[in-house]
């Protein structure tokens, strides 16, 4: 499985080159190196889902699309199986309802780890 998204990487060191005159070799360096710190970002628990996930014999394009519920403080609270979707968007509605403020969010575990 990818850790990285290459493509996020290359455009992060595209708009150093453009935006702030780095050279592209010292911006390809930096992009790499906020990447690698924002993947150290993730929460002890959230890594250990994230290794349940990987042992459960998806392929990576079947485990980026799993639907997931994350707290915008406590990250993610939970996964969803293949196709429930729906499902967790109306679970997050009905917690933000509850709550009255909008702290829950919904989207694809790939959108949430390359956030």
């Amino acid at each position: 499985m990818k850790k990285y998204n290459l493509s996020k990487i290359m455009k992060r060191a595209w708009e150093l080159v453009k935006g702030f005159g780095f050279g592209i070799s010292e911006a390809i360096k930096k992009a790499w190196k906020e990447a690698k710190n924002m993947a150290k970002k993730l929460s002890e628990k959230e890594q250990q889902l994230l290794d349940q996930i990987r042992k459960s014999g998806l392929s990576e394009e079947e485990m980026n699309s799993l639907p997931m519920m994350y707290h915008k403080k406590n990250g993610i609270v939970g996964v969803g199986m293949p196709g429930q979707f729906e499902k967790v968007r109306k679970t997050a509605e009905y917690n933000n309802k509850r709550l009255g403020i909008t702290n829950y969010f919904v989207c694809t575990l790939g959108e949430y780890l390359s956030k």
